[in-house]
């Protein structure tokens, strides 16, 4: 019981490592496409409306990211977890 503790809470840290390399990665990239397009709206250029796309769904995944990477998700998702073994096991 307590080595299944310690092996979870490495889990988790593992998780939450992982997460953290993936923001910093993604997170760059992001910010370069954002200022990319801000740059280029500032400028004066002609930005394809559909550019704002994928700031806006960058900006949504790099949130959830940063949700796992530096909030609490990790421990929602567990404790959502331990619900349905505990109480939807008929599904």
């Amino acid at each position: 019981s307590r080595r299944m503790m310690i092996q979870r809470e490495v889990q988790m840290a593992v998780n939450i490592a992982k997460a953290r390399d993936t923001i910093q990665i993604f997170g760059s990239a992001w910010a370069l496409l954002a200022s990319g397009v801000a740059g280029a709206k500032i400028a004066g250029r002609n930005v394809p409306p559909f550019a704002a796309i994928p700031v806006v769904v960058g900006g949504l995944v790099l949130g959830n990211m940063a949700d796992m990477a530096y909030g609490n998700k990790l421990a929602r998702v567990s404790k959502e977890a331990e619900y349905i073994l505990e109480n939807e096991r008929a599904r």
